[in-house]
Parts: C-alpha cells; structure tokens; sequence
C-alpha cells in the first residue's frame, strides 16, 4: 500500500494519469490466506524443533502458549475461508495442517 500511494503521488508529480490499483488490492487479498497458511507452517515447523530438541528449561511456557494460540487461529481462519470459498484441496491441507498432533509435525 505504502508503494501504491508513492507512485500514485509520483505520478501527480509528474502530472501522469493516476494508476488504479483496485486489482492488485483484490489479488493481494485473495493470495492472503495462502501466504499465511504457507508463513503458519513454517513458523510452527521451525519453532517447534527448538522446543522438542532444545532444553526443557529454555521453554517460556507463556511464549510457547501465545504461539500456539496465534498459529492455530491463523490455520483455522484459513481453513475456514478455502472451505468457505468451495477450494476443497486448499481446505485439506488447511484442515491436516490443523488437525495433526504437534509433535507429528515436528
């Protein structure tokens, strides 16, 4: 956004006719839920390694809760919204995701 609003004040500048940018907000919206899915995965897959082969001690117990909480919202919301839209293979591997026990993932 921050981009658009710059070429869009360049464009003024240079008293060029201003771009419309309605479609990229709209593909940037509809690819969300992919990148937060693809970004929860990863996040989770790396983070948890450290806490199942890190020390136990090392644990912040209130972080490890925070996290699990944030990443099983994100995996739900977009669950829920490939479900929603009718993108059943999306919807899958959203709801394996969610439903796999933390420590088969890791």
């Amino acid at each position: 956004q921050a981009q658009v609003k710059l070429f869009n004040s360049r464009e003024a500048l240079f008293e060029q006719d201003i771009t419309d940018y309605e479609e990229l907000n709209r593909i940037q919206k509809n690819f969300e839920p992919y990148s937060n899915l693809w970004q929860t995965t990863k996040d989770w897959l790396e983070i948890s390694e450290g806490w199942m082969n890190g020390r136990f001690v090392d644990l912040d117990a209130e972080l490890v809760e925070r996290l699990v909480e944030k990443y099983s919202l994100t995996i739900n919301k977009a669950a829920k919204y490939f479900a929603k839209a009718g993108l059943e293979h999306q919807s899958a591997i959203a709801n394996k995701i969610r439903t796999q026990d933390w420590l088969e993932i890791s």
